[in-house]
């Protein structure tokens, strides 16, 4: 099994901080504790996506950024009765009809 690689490391290759980032974010959490990522965000070094693509690699996972593409209409219409009631920019609420209730329509 291969090692499982830095979250620095991995940010430093996406060209997201250089080492001295990294560096100041290590010192800071031996001294404080924390997680590194976390670190990194609260010195605004990275972005909460610059995160969260970091740690998809880094667990072998593959990153979709939701807030970047449209859902596809196939997907849509596999969602039975679903109404969306609000929407923000960090997600979706949808109001559903219980299974085989009939429509009002």
């Amino acid at each position: 099994m291969a090692a499982r690689r830095l979250l620095g490391q991995i940010l430093k290759d996406h060209g997201a901080v250089h080492e001295g980032m990294v560096q100041e974010a290590l010192m800071q959490q031996r001294d404080k504790g924390g997680r590194i990522g976390e670190i990194l965000m609260d010195l605004g070094h990275i972005g909460k996506s610059e995160l969260a693509r970091a740690l998809a690699e880094q667990a072998g996972l593959q990153f979709f950024d939701l807030a970047s593409a449209s859902p596809q209409p196939e997907a849509i219409a596999k969602v039975d009765h679903a109404t969306p009631i609000r929407s923000t920019s960090r997600c979706s609420r949808t109001c559903r009809s219980r299974p085989g209730a009939r429509s009002r329509a």
